[in-house]
Protein backbone atom coordinates (compact mmCIF):
# COMPACT_ATOMS: atom_id res chain seq x y z
CA UNK A 1 0.00 0.00 0.00
CA UNK A 2 1.36 3.37 -0.97
CA UNK A 3 1.55 5.85 1.85
CA UNK A 4 -0.30 9.12 1.26
CA UNK A 5 1.04 12.39 2.53
CA UNK A 6 -1.07 14.58 4.77
CA UNK A 7 0.72 17.89 4.56
CA UNK A 8 0.43 20.67 7.07
CA UNK A 9 -2.22 19.00 9.24
CA UNK A 10 -1.38 17.81 12.74
CA UNK A 11 -3.56 15.04 14.15
CA UNK A 12 -4.00 13.95 17.75
CA UNK A 13 -5.20 10.35 18.06
CA UNK A 14 -6.80 9.17 21.30
CA UNK A 15 -7.35 5.48 22.08
CA UNK A 16 -8.61 3.45 25.04
CA UNK A 17 -6.91 0.65 26.95
CA UNK A 18 -3.84 -0.05 24.85
CA UNK A 19 -2.74 -3.04 26.94
CA UNK A 20 -5.50 -5.15 25.43
CA UNK A 21 -4.31 -4.29 21.91
CA UNK A 22 -7.73 -5.32 20.66
CA UNK A 23 -9.52 -4.52 17.41
CA UNK A 24 -9.56 -0.83 18.33
CA UNK A 25 -5.78 -0.56 18.37
CA UNK A 26 -5.40 -2.74 15.31
CA UNK A 27 -7.65 -0.22 13.60
CA UNK A 28 -5.47 2.62 14.90
CA UNK A 29 -2.32 0.87 13.68
CA UNK A 30 -3.81 0.16 10.26
CA UNK A 31 -4.99 3.73 9.73
CA UNK A 32 -1.75 5.33 10.90
CA UNK A 33 0.39 3.00 8.78
CA UNK A 34 -1.63 4.05 5.72
CA UNK A 35 -0.61 7.70 5.99
CA UNK A 36 2.63 9.62 5.97
CA UNK A 37 1.89 12.31 8.53
CA UNK A 38 3.92 15.49 8.84
CA UNK A 39 3.23 15.25 12.53
CA UNK A 40 1.04 13.04 14.65
CA UNK A 41 0.65 12.24 18.32
CA UNK A 42 -1.22 9.34 19.88
CA UNK A 43 -2.45 9.37 23.46
CA UNK A 44 -3.08 5.83 24.65
CA UNK A 45 -4.73 5.12 27.97
CA UNK A 46 -4.22 2.31 30.44
CA UNK A 47 -5.34 1.66 34.01
CA UNK A 48 -3.34 3.44 36.73
CA UNK A 49 -2.48 0.09 38.33
CA UNK A 50 -0.89 -1.21 35.16
CA UNK A 51 0.76 2.09 34.34
CA UNK A 52 2.50 2.53 37.69
CA UNK A 53 3.59 -1.11 37.84
CA UNK A 54 5.19 -0.48 34.42
CA UNK A 55 3.68 -3.71 33.12
CA UNK A 56 2.80 -2.16 29.79
CA UNK A 57 6.48 -2.42 28.74
CA UNK A 58 6.21 -6.18 28.39
CA UNK A 59 3.63 -5.73 25.63
CA UNK A 60 6.12 -3.83 23.47
CA UNK A 61 3.42 -1.44 22.30
CA UNK A 62 5.91 1.08 21.02
CA UNK A 63 7.72 -1.68 19.14
CA UNK A 64 4.52 -2.51 17.26
CA UNK A 65 4.17 1.13 16.20
CA UNK A 66 7.87 1.65 15.48
CA UNK A 67 7.41 1.96 11.70
CA UNK A 68 4.85 4.78 12.02
CA UNK A 69 5.79 8.45 12.23
CA UNK A 70 3.63 9.08 15.29
CA UNK A 71 4.70 10.06 18.79
CA UNK A 72 3.06 7.75 21.35
CA UNK A 73 2.20 8.79 24.91
CA UNK A 74 0.94 6.02 27.21
CA UNK A 75 -0.85 7.62 30.15
CA UNK A 76 -2.77 6.52 33.27
CA UNK A 77 -6.54 6.84 33.04
CA UNK A 78 -7.07 9.78 35.43
CA UNK A 79 -9.85 11.91 33.83
CA UNK A 80 -8.73 15.39 34.99
CA UNK A 81 -5.08 14.64 34.26
CA UNK A 82 -5.94 13.35 30.77
CA UNK A 83 -8.07 16.42 30.07
CA UNK A 84 -5.36 18.87 31.10
CA UNK A 85 -2.62 16.91 29.32
CA UNK A 86 -4.64 16.67 26.09
CA UNK A 87 -5.58 20.36 26.00
CA UNK A 88 -1.98 21.36 26.75
CA UNK A 89 -0.69 19.09 23.98
CA UNK A 90 -3.13 20.57 21.47
CA UNK A 91 -2.10 24.13 22.33
CA UNK A 92 1.66 23.49 22.43
CA UNK A 93 1.83 21.25 19.34
CA UNK A 94 -0.62 23.19 17.15
CA UNK A 95 -2.96 20.23 16.65
CA UNK A 96 -5.63 20.66 13.94
CA UNK A 97 -7.71 17.47 14.29
CA UNK A 98 -8.68 15.17 17.15
CA UNK A 99 -9.35 11.58 16.04
CA UNK A 100 -10.79 9.32 18.75
CA UNK A 101 -11.34 5.57 18.77
CA UNK A 102 -14.21 4.06 20.79
CA UNK A 103 -16.47 5.53 23.46
CA UNK A 104 -14.23 6.69 26.36
CA UNK A 105 -11.75 8.53 24.11
CA UNK A 106 -14.71 10.16 22.32
CA UNK A 107 -16.07 11.41 25.63
CA UNK A 108 -12.65 12.90 26.42
CA UNK A 109 -12.39 14.32 22.90
CA UNK A 110 -15.78 16.04 23.13
CA UNK A 111 -14.77 17.84 26.34
CA UNK A 112 -11.44 18.81 24.79
CA UNK A 113 -13.24 20.14 21.72
CA UNK A 114 -15.42 22.31 23.96
CA UNK A 115 -12.32 24.09 25.24
CA UNK A 116 -10.20 24.09 22.06
CA UNK A 117 -12.77 24.18 19.21
CA UNK A 118 -10.69 21.72 17.19
CA UNK A 119 -12.28 19.39 14.66
CA UNK A 120 -13.43 16.15 16.34
CA UNK A 121 -13.61 12.84 14.49
CA UNK A 122 -14.56 9.60 16.20
CA UNK A 123 -14.28 6.03 14.98
CA UNK A 124 -16.73 3.50 16.42
CA UNK A 125 -16.51 -0.27 16.07
CA UNK A 126 -19.51 -1.20 18.23
CA UNK A 127 -22.21 -0.26 20.70
CA UNK A 128 -20.36 -0.15 24.02
CA UNK A 129 -23.28 -0.10 26.49
CA UNK A 130 -25.17 -2.88 24.72
CA UNK A 131 -21.99 -4.92 24.40
CA UNK A 132 -21.71 -4.89 28.19
CA UNK A 133 -25.33 -5.97 28.48
CA UNK A 134 -24.73 -8.82 26.02
CA UNK A 135 -21.91 -10.28 28.14
CA UNK A 136 -23.81 -9.87 31.41
CA UNK A 137 -21.77 -7.02 32.92
CA UNK A 138 -24.75 -4.63 32.89
CA UNK A 139 -28.49 -4.88 32.30
CA UNK A 140 -30.67 -2.32 30.55
CA UNK A 141 -32.14 -1.15 33.85
CA UNK A 142 -28.67 -0.52 35.28
CA UNK A 143 -27.92 3.12 36.05
CA UNK A 144 -24.51 2.67 34.42
CA UNK A 145 -26.20 1.63 31.19
CA UNK A 146 -28.44 4.71 31.26
CA UNK A 147 -25.57 7.07 32.09
CA UNK A 148 -23.44 5.53 29.34
CA UNK A 149 -26.17 6.07 26.74
CA UNK A 150 -26.70 9.66 27.93
CA UNK A 151 -22.99 10.46 27.68
CA UNK A 152 -22.80 8.71 24.31
CA UNK A 153 -25.57 10.96 23.00
CA UNK A 154 -23.85 14.13 24.25
CA UNK A 155 -20.43 13.24 22.88
CA UNK A 156 -21.53 11.86 19.48
CA UNK A 157 -23.81 14.78 18.75
CA UNK A 158 -20.88 17.11 19.45
CA UNK A 159 -18.58 15.35 16.95
CA UNK A 160 -17.93 16.83 13.53
CA UNK A 161 -17.76 13.37 11.95
CA UNK A 162 -18.63 9.91 13.26
CA UNK A 163 -17.10 6.97 11.39
CA UNK A 164 -18.86 3.59 11.71
CA UNK A 165 -18.13 0.13 10.32
CA UNK A 166 -21.47 -0.74 8.70
CA UNK A 167 -24.60 0.73 7.13
CA UNK A 168 -26.62 -1.02 9.85
CA UNK A 169 -24.60 0.88 12.46
CA UNK A 170 -25.23 4.15 10.65
CA UNK A 171 -28.98 3.47 10.52
CA UNK A 172 -28.94 2.60 14.23
CA UNK A 173 -27.27 5.89 15.19
CA UNK A 174 -29.47 7.99 12.90
CA UNK A 175 -32.58 6.62 14.60
CA UNK A 176 -31.26 7.54 18.06
CA UNK A 177 -29.21 10.71 17.70
CA UNK A 178 -28.84 13.94 15.73
CA UNK A 179 -25.30 13.57 14.47
CA UNK A 180 -23.66 16.08 12.11
CA UNK A 181 -22.04 13.55 9.78
CA UNK A 182 -21.96 9.73 9.80
CA UNK A 183 -19.62 7.99 7.36
CA UNK A 184 -19.44 4.23 6.79
CA UNK A 185 -15.89 2.87 6.61
CA UNK A 186 -15.86 -0.88 7.00
CA UNK A 187 -13.20 -2.60 9.07
CA UNK A 188 -10.44 -2.78 6.51
CA UNK A 189 -7.46 -5.03 6.08
CA UNK A 190 -3.86 -3.88 6.27
CA UNK A 191 -2.46 -5.17 2.98
CA UNK A 192 1.08 -4.70 4.23
CA UNK A 193 0.45 -7.43 6.79
CA UNK A 194 -2.33 -9.67 5.47
CA UNK A 195 -1.87 -11.09 1.98
CA UNK A 196 -1.42 -14.40 0.18
CA UNK A 197 1.96 -15.72 -0.88
CA UNK A 198 2.25 -19.29 -2.15
CA UNK A 199 5.94 -19.67 -1.22
CA UNK A 200 5.29 -18.45 2.33
CA UNK A 201 2.25 -20.70 2.60
CA UNK A 202 4.23 -23.77 1.49
CA UNK A 203 7.04 -22.95 3.92
CA UNK A 204 4.66 -22.56 6.87
CA UNK A 205 2.65 -25.69 6.07
CA UNK A 206 5.85 -27.70 5.81
CA UNK A 207 7.01 -26.26 9.15
CA UNK A 208 3.90 -27.58 10.91
CA UNK A 209 3.61 -30.82 8.87
CA UNK A 210 0.34 -29.73 7.27
CA UNK A 211 1.23 -30.24 3.61
CA UNK A 212 -1.32 -33.02 3.07
CA UNK A 213 -4.07 -31.46 5.23
CA UNK A 214 -7.13 -29.36 4.57
CA UNK A 215 -6.56 -26.71 7.22
CA UNK A 216 -9.63 -25.16 8.87
CA UNK A 217 -8.74 -21.90 10.67
CA UNK A 218 -10.25 -20.04 13.58
CA UNK A 219 -8.59 -16.93 15.00
CA UNK A 220 -9.97 -15.49 18.23
CA UNK A 221 -10.89 -16.13 21.83
CA UNK A 222 -13.78 -18.65 21.70
CA UNK A 223 -15.84 -16.03 23.55
CA UNK A 224 -19.59 -16.77 23.95
CA UNK A 225 -20.48 -14.50 21.00
CA UNK A 226 -18.08 -16.52 18.81
CA UNK A 227 -20.37 -19.57 19.23
CA UNK A 228 -17.59 -21.93 20.47
CA UNK A 229 -19.83 -25.01 20.44
CA UNK A 230 -20.81 -24.34 16.83
CA UNK A 231 -17.19 -23.70 15.85
CA UNK A 232 -16.22 -27.16 17.06
CA UNK A 233 -19.34 -28.77 15.54
CA UNK A 234 -18.53 -27.20 12.19
CA UNK A 235 -15.03 -28.65 12.22
CA UNK A 236 -16.45 -32.06 13.12
CA UNK A 237 -18.87 -31.75 10.17
CA UNK A 238 -15.99 -30.87 7.85
CA UNK A 239 -13.95 -33.77 9.22
CA UNK A 240 -16.76 -36.21 8.37
CA UNK A 241 -16.51 -35.28 4.70
CA UNK A 242 -12.77 -34.61 4.48
CA UNK A 243 -10.85 -37.08 6.62
CA UNK A 244 -7.54 -35.20 6.37
CA UNK A 245 -9.02 -31.98 7.77
CA UNK A 246 -6.94 -30.30 10.48
CA UNK A 247 -8.13 -27.59 12.89
CA UNK A 248 -5.76 -24.61 13.34
CA UNK A 249 -6.71 -22.24 16.17
CA UNK A 250 -4.86 -18.96 16.76
CA UNK A 251 -5.76 -17.68 20.20
CA UNK A 252 -4.51 -16.32 23.51
CA UNK A 253 -6.85 -18.76 25.35
CA UNK A 254 -4.89 -21.88 24.50
CA UNK A 255 -5.55 -24.10 27.53
CA UNK A 256 -9.29 -23.37 27.72
CA UNK A 257 -9.86 -24.11 24.04
CA UNK A 258 -7.72 -27.26 24.06
CA UNK A 259 -9.83 -28.64 26.90
CA UNK A 260 -13.08 -27.86 25.05
CA UNK A 261 -11.90 -29.59 21.88
CA UNK A 262 -10.61 -32.69 23.64
CA UNK A 263 -13.93 -33.00 25.50
CA UNK A 264 -15.66 -33.32 22.12
CA UNK A 265 -13.50 -36.32 21.24
CA UNK A 266 -11.28 -34.67 18.63
CA UNK A 267 -7.85 -36.37 18.71
CA UNK A 268 -4.79 -34.28 19.55
CA UNK A 269 -3.29 -35.00 16.13
CA UNK A 270 -6.26 -33.31 14.43
CA UNK A 271 -5.78 -29.83 15.84
CA UNK A 272 -3.08 -27.27 16.51
CA UNK A 273 -3.49 -24.34 18.91
CA UNK A 274 -1.03 -21.47 18.79
CA UNK A 275 -0.70 -18.28 20.85
CA UNK A 276 1.10 -15.75 18.67
CA UNK A 277 2.32 -12.16 18.89
CA UNK A 278 0.56 -9.58 16.75
CA UNK A 279 3.07 -9.62 13.90
CA UNK A 280 3.06 -13.41 13.39
CA UNK A 281 -0.66 -13.93 12.84
CA UNK A 282 -0.76 -13.23 9.06
CA UNK A 283 1.85 -15.83 8.14
CA UNK A 284 -0.01 -18.47 10.14
CA UNK A 285 -3.39 -17.59 8.65
CA UNK A 286 -1.82 -18.19 5.27
CA UNK A 287 -1.50 -21.89 6.12
CA UNK A 288 -5.27 -22.28 6.07
CA UNK A 289 -7.74 -23.37 3.42
CA UNK A 290 -11.06 -22.38 5.02
CA UNK A 291 -11.90 -20.06 7.94
CA UNK A 292 -14.73 -20.17 10.48
CA UNK A 293 -16.34 -16.94 11.67
CA UNK A 294 -19.58 -16.89 13.66
CA UNK A 295 -21.39 -14.24 15.65
CA UNK A 296 -24.50 -14.27 17.83
CA UNK A 297 -27.40 -12.69 15.94
CA UNK A 298 -27.93 -9.60 18.09
CA UNK A 299 -27.91 -5.88 17.34
CA UNK A 300 -24.47 -5.66 18.96
CA UNK A 301 -22.99 -7.89 16.26
CA UNK A 302 -25.24 -6.89 13.37
CA UNK A 303 -23.91 -3.33 13.54
CA UNK A 304 -20.34 -4.60 13.73
CA UNK A 305 -17.82 -5.68 11.16
CA UNK A 306 -15.27 -8.17 12.53
CA UNK A 307 -11.78 -7.16 11.48
CA UNK A 308 -10.83 -10.79 10.95
CA UNK A 309 -13.41 -11.06 8.12
CA UNK A 310 -11.28 -8.97 5.76
CA UNK A 311 -8.07 -10.48 7.14
CA UNK A 312 -9.27 -13.99 6.31
CA UNK A 313 -10.21 -12.98 2.77
CA UNK A 314 -6.90 -11.19 2.19
CA UNK A 315 -5.06 -14.39 3.10
CA UNK A 316 -7.13 -16.31 0.52
CA UNK A 317 -9.47 -17.97 3.03
CA UNK A 318 -13.14 -18.49 2.14
CA UNK A 319 -15.39 -18.10 5.17
CA UNK A 320 -18.02 -20.39 6.66
CA UNK A 321 -20.13 -17.98 8.72
CA UNK A 322 -23.67 -17.38 9.96
CA UNK A 323 -26.32 -14.68 9.76
CA UNK A 324 -24.90 -12.99 12.88
CA UNK A 325 -22.33 -11.45 10.54
CA UNK A 326 -25.01 -9.01 9.39
CA UNK A 327 -24.15 -7.25 6.12
CA UNK A 328 -21.07 -9.42 5.69
CA UNK A 329 -23.24 -12.51 5.20
CA UNK A 330 -24.52 -11.09 1.93
CA UNK A 331 -20.96 -10.41 0.73
CA UNK A 332 -20.08 -14.07 1.32
CA UNK A 333 -23.13 -15.36 -0.53
CA UNK A 334 -23.18 -12.86 -3.40
CA UNK A 335 -19.49 -13.30 -4.20
CA UNK A 336 -19.36 -17.06 -3.51
CA UNK A 337 -16.46 -16.71 -1.09
CA UNK A 338 -17.79 -19.15 1.49
CA UNK A 339 -21.08 -20.31 2.97
CA UNK A 340 -23.62 -18.97 5.46
CA UNK A 341 -25.29 -21.44 7.83
CA UNK A 342 -28.36 -21.25 10.05
CA UNK A 343 -27.73 -22.74 13.48
CA UNK A 344 -31.46 -22.95 14.15
CA UNK A 345 -31.67 -25.57 11.40
CA UNK A 346 -29.18 -28.35 12.11
CA UNK A 347 -29.90 -30.28 8.92
CA UNK A 348 -29.49 -27.15 6.82
CA UNK A 349 -26.16 -26.40 8.48
CA UNK A 350 -24.71 -29.78 7.56
CA UNK A 351 -26.02 -29.57 4.00
CA UNK A 352 -24.67 -26.07 3.41
CA UNK A 353 -21.23 -27.00 4.71
CA UNK A 354 -21.11 -30.16 2.61
CA UNK A 355 -22.24 -28.33 -0.54
CA UNK A 356 -19.58 -25.70 -0.05
CA UNK A 357 -16.87 -28.31 0.57
CA UNK A 358 -17.79 -30.06 -2.67
CA UNK A 359 -17.51 -26.77 -4.55
CA UNK A 360 -14.28 -25.85 -2.77
CA UNK A 361 -12.53 -29.14 -3.57
CA UNK A 362 -13.28 -28.71 -7.28
CA UNK A 363 -12.51 -24.99 -7.56
CA UNK A 364 -10.27 -23.97 -4.67
CA UNK A 365 -7.86 -21.75 -6.65
CA UNK A 366 -10.67 -19.72 -8.20
CA UNK A 367 -12.38 -19.32 -4.82
CA UNK A 368 -9.11 -18.27 -3.20
CA UNK A 369 -8.57 -15.59 -5.85
CA UNK A 370 -12.11 -14.26 -5.39
CA UNK A 371 -11.43 -13.92 -1.67
CA UNK A 372 -8.29 -11.90 -2.33
CA UNK A 373 -10.04 -9.74 -4.93
CA UNK A 374 -12.89 -8.89 -2.53
CA UNK A 375 -10.41 -8.03 0.25
CA UNK A 376 -8.38 -5.72 -2.00
CA UNK A 377 -11.35 -4.22 -3.84
CA UNK A 378 -13.74 -3.62 -0.95
CA UNK A 379 -11.84 -3.88 2.33
CA UNK A 380 -8.57 -2.17 1.50
CA UNK A 381 -7.61 1.14 3.10
CA UNK A 382 -6.93 2.33 -0.43
CA UNK A 383 -10.67 2.10 -0.98
CA UNK A 384 -11.31 4.71 1.74
CA UNK A 385 -8.08 6.69 1.65
CA UNK A 386 -9.57 9.78 0.02
CA UNK A 387 -12.24 9.96 2.74
CA UNK A 388 -9.61 10.07 5.47
CA UNK A 389 -7.56 12.62 3.55
CA UNK A 390 -10.55 14.93 3.12
CA UNK A 391 -11.48 14.62 6.80
CA UNK A 392 -7.98 15.58 7.93
CA UNK A 393 -7.28 18.26 5.33
CA UNK A 394 -10.62 20.10 5.16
Amino acid sequence: MNNSKISGRKVLFIGGNIIRFDATYKRVYNILSSFNLDSGIMIAMTSPMIYFSNKYNQYSIKKIFRDINVEIKILPRFPIFLLIYTITTILLKGIDNIHCFSFTPTLLGSVVKFFTRKKLITHLGGIIADERVSVGIWNQGDYRYKISNFLEKLSLEYCDHVLVVSQTFKDYLQERYKINSIIVIENCVNEKRFFFNIEKRDYMRNKYNLNDKLVVVFSGSFAPWDYPKEIINSFIEIKRKITNAHFLILTMSKDKISEMILERGIPKDDFTILSLPFDQVPAHLMMGDIALLFRSNSIVHRVGSPMKFAEYLACGLPIIGNDGLGELSKIVEDNKVGAIVDFDNEAQTGNVINEFLTLFLHDRESIRQRCIDIAVGQFSYKHYLNIYLKLYES
